[in-house]
């Protein structure tokens, strides 16, 4: 049996159990440092390693395809669009590429299709029986500068048309001014609002000042720090155009859940 065909033994996970959260910490929050040397030492040998080849390389590029949210949020987003979108998760991968690796009894699919608010009820009728999940944007994004019961509002409409995941911008002004009694509250807040729907809160670090302390290169900003109030799990970037994710950024947000899991 070849590492490709090992995917087909794979079982499917297990749905996912929420994050019950746990009481506020400032202690645990204040003691938290990142060693931006190690870490850029570390991030420098990302690209320098040697990848897997062949067949391997092959199972590797398919479960990396299982696992992506494929996205669109432009201000042009019709429904058209996003059918043609969940088609595209349905069959991400050729069908004669799928045939030359002989997998194609394995149901390569993404793992979830995101989209704004509003086209959830397009995309959750486009998706319903294939296993792959809706995933929104909501709580004013990208900019989360709306008022609380808005947002709060948002998220409610997307997970009743249909979302299984939440993706919501925090507070950023909470964070630079270190302001975390309000950080959880407001966690916890959009925690609740989705209910049986999985949160991932989005940082947005590349829209932050180069050196702040919570957000720059090498920072503290710790993946931990979102979790506690009820968060399931979070992301660092806005696919807006501007600064991305970089490599320095990558090792200071697996790590500390490789440590929590």
């Amino acid at each position: 049996m070849t590492s490709v065909q090992r995917l087909g033994t794979i079982q499917a996970t297990e749905e996912l159990r929420r994050n019950a959260g746990m009481p506020l910490d400032l202690d645990w929050v204040n003691q938290v440092q990142a060693n931006s040397s190690a870490i850029q030492s570390r991030a420098s040998t990302l690209t320098s390693r040697r990848t897997v080849e062949q067949q391997w390389q092959a199972a590797w590029l398919l479960r990396a395809i299982s696992c992506i949210d494929l996205t669109t949020l432009a201000g042009d987003d019709s429904p058209g669009r996003i059918r043609r979108l969940c088609a595209k998760a349905r069959h991400p991968v050729r069908d004669d590429l799928l045939a030359a690796m002989d997998v194609r009894n394995l149901g390569i699919t993404t793992a979830a299709v995101c989209v704004y608010p509003t086209m959830v009820p397009t995309a959750f009728r486009a998706l319903e029986g294939s296993g792959i999940r809706v995933a929104s944007v909501a709580a004013a994004y990208p900019g989360g500068l709306s008022p609380l019961k808005l947002r709060l509002g948002e998220i409610a409409y997307a997970v009743e048309a249909g979302a299984a995941e939440i993706d919501a911008v925090i507070t950023r002004e909470q964070v630079l001014t270190a302001s975390w009694e309000r950080l959880y509250d407001e966690v916890a807040s959009f925690s609740a609002a989705c209910g049986g729907a999985c949160l991932k809160v989005v940082l947005a670090t590349g829209r932050q000042r180069s050196g702040s302390r919570h957000f720059g290169d090498g920072s503290r900003d710790d993946p931990g720090d979102s979790r506690i109030p009820g968060a399931d799990w979070s992301s660092r970037w806005i696919p807006s155009g501007r600064r991305g994710p970089s490599c320095q950024r990558s090792p200071s947000l697996v790590d500390p859940v490789e440590r929590r899991t």
